[in-house]
């Protein structure tokens, strides 16, 4: 879990876009990633069941409401923009998300916020691929 926590170090540079972030999960045979934005901690759990805990920085706080069509908005503004990792974080917070987690095989990222809503996004594998249609998925995601 080495890399996990040399990443981490990395992490607060406002130049890593949120696509190299999940290019590096997939290198480090890292089957889920949690963001708790409430406690500032990035969870890694890797593909042979190792739990790493890293605390992080943010300079954000999460809002009071989950906002679902602001949250869909920015995961389509990253989609097409390709956000940094420290702006997408920032805004998702200020739509009321207090964690999300990344499951980079499952190509899928879950949202939640505090009260138990939440969104879900499905990750192309490679610019231009088109996601398959899934029960579930907001029309503004597809």
């Amino acid at each position: 879990m080495e890399l996990q926590r040399e990443f981490v170090s990395n992490l607060q540079s406002r130049s890593l876009k949120f696509s190299g972030f999940l290019k590096s999960l997939e290198s480090m045979d890292i089957e889920s990633c949690r963001f708790d934005l409430l406690d500032g901690r990035l969870l890694f759990l890797s593909g042979d069941g190792v739990l790493c805990s890293e605390k992080i920085t943010l300079d954000s706080k999460v809002g009071s409401k989950f906002k679902d069509g602001e949250v869909r908005q920015v995961i389509l503004d990253n989609q097409s923009q390709n956000l940094s990792l420290q702006e997408f974080v920032a805004r998702m917070m200020a739509c009321g998300i207090s964690s999300f987690t990344i499951y980079p095989e499952g190509r899928r990222v879950i949202y939640f916020g505090q009260k138990g809503d939440c969104c879900y996004e499905f990750i192309r594998s490679e610019p231009g691929d088109v996601r398959r249609p899934e029960p579930g998925i907001s029309k503004a995601l597809q």
